[in-house]
C-alpha cells in the first residue's frame, strides 16, 4: 500500500513537472510591438470638441454637408462618422495643393494612411517623419488656408490644422484605451517585453507622453515613433520594420509579435519572420483572444 502510494506520489510530480515545463515553454518571453492611436489611445470626442470650439465644430458639419446635427458634430469630433472623413480628405486635398520640398516621386515616395486616405506629402515627410518643427509646418499650412480656402470652409480646416499639426492640442483631444492597457499589464506581468512602434510626430509624442504618463508605465520596451528615427510605417514598403530590427541587433524577429490596426500595414509585412496580428476595428478582446492562441496569456 504504502509503495502504491509512493509511486502515485511519484507519478503526480512528473505530471505537474512537464505541465510547468509546458507552460513555461508556452509562456517563453516574447517582444510585443503595439501602435499607438487605434489600439493605445482613442479620439476623445468631448475633449476634441472642447478644442475644437462649438463654432468651430458647427463649422465642420456644415461644411461636410450635414448641417448641424449632433450626429454630425459627434462624427467630426470622434473621427468615426463619414462628416470626418469628408471633412479630412478636403484637409487632405487642400495640402496637397500646396508647394513643399523636397517633392517626392509618386511611384516611390511612402504610402502612409490615415482613415483610408493618403496622407499628403508635406504631413508624411514635413510631420511623421520630423523634418520641419510644427510651429512651421502650421503657419505654413494655416497661410496656405487663408488663401486657398472658401469662407465657409476656412474655420474648420484651420481647427483641423491646429488639432493635427500643434502638439499640445493633438495630445489633448486623445485618450488611453483601457481595455488595452489592461492587456498590456497581463503581458508584462508574464514577462513580456512592450514597444511602441508607430508612425507619429516626435514633438507630439513627448506631449502625449506627458499629457499621459500613466499609458506608458508597461511600455517597457523601446519607443520607436517615425519622428524620432526618419523614418514611416507604409502601405508600399517595410524599411520601418527593417530599421526597427536594425536599432535592435540583439531582438530576433521570430521572438517577435507585430500588432497592427489596418490590414493595409500587414500586407507589405506578411512574409516577415515575426508573427503579425490584426487588432481590428480596435477590437481588444479579439486580440486577447488572438494572443492566447498563440501562447502568449498561459491560462488567462
Amino acid at each position: 500500500m504504502k509503495k502504491a502510494v509512493k509511486i502515485a506520489i511519484i507519478a503526480c510530480c512528473i505530471v505537474a513537472n512537464t505541465f510547468g515545463m509546458d507552460r513555461a515553454k508556452a509562456l517563453q518571453p516574447k517582444h510585443v510591438l503595439v501602435p499607438l492611436e487605434g489600439f493605445l489611445f482613442s479620439v476623445d470626442a468631448f475633449a476634441a470638441l472642447s478644442e475644437m470650439g462649438m463654432s468651430g465644430a458647427y463649422s465642420s458639419a456644415r461644411s461636410s454637408g450635414w448641417r448641424s446635427s449632433l450626429k454630425s458634430l459627434w462624427g467630426v469630433a470622434t473621427g468615426q462618422g463619414p462628416d470626418q472623413k469628408a471633412l479630412a480628405s478636403k484637409f487632405f486635398s487642400l495640402l496637397n495643393t500646396m508647394s513643399y520640398e523636397p517633392a517626392c516621386d509618386a511611384k516611390t515616395a511612402p504610402k502612409v494612411l490615415w482613415q483610408g486616405l493618403e496622407s499628403p506629402h508635406i504631413v508624411v515627410h514635413g510631420w511623421l517623419q520630423g523634418n520641419k518643427k510644427c510651429a512651421d509646418l502650421l503657419s505654413t499650412v494655416h497661410s496656405h488656408i487663408q488663401t486657398n480656402a472658401s469662407t465657409t470652409e476656412r474655420a474648420c480646416l484651420e481647427k483641423c490644422a491646429q488639432l493635427m499639426l500643434d502638439p499640445q492640442k493633438n495630445s489633448a483631444t486623445l485618450k488611453s484605451n483601457a481595455d488595452a492597457l489592461e492587456l498590456i499589464k497581463k503581458l508584462c506581468a508574464l514577462g513580456h517585453t512592450i514597444h511602441v512602434v508607430d508612425n507619429w510626430n516626435a514633438e507630439a509624442f513627448d506631449a502625449l507622453q506627458a499629457k499621459h504618463a500613466t499609458a506608458f508605465e508597461h511600455i517597457t520596451g523601446d519607443a520607436f515613433i517615425s519622428g524620432k528615427v526618419g523614418k514611416v510605417k507604409s502601405t508600399n514598403a517595410t524599411v520601418f520594420q527593417d530599421a526597427f530590427f536594425e536599432q535592435h541587433a540583439h531582438i530576433k524577429p521570430a521572438d517577435c509579435v507585430v500588432v497592427e490596426i489596418q490590414e493595409e500595414y500587414v500586407a507589405p509585412i506578411r512574409n516577415k519572420p515575426f508573427t503579425t496580428v490584426l487588432c481590428k476595428d480596435s477590437n481588444v478582446r479579439e486580440l486577447h483572444a488572438t494572443l492566447q492562441k498563440l501562447g502568449l496569456l498561459g491560462d488567462q
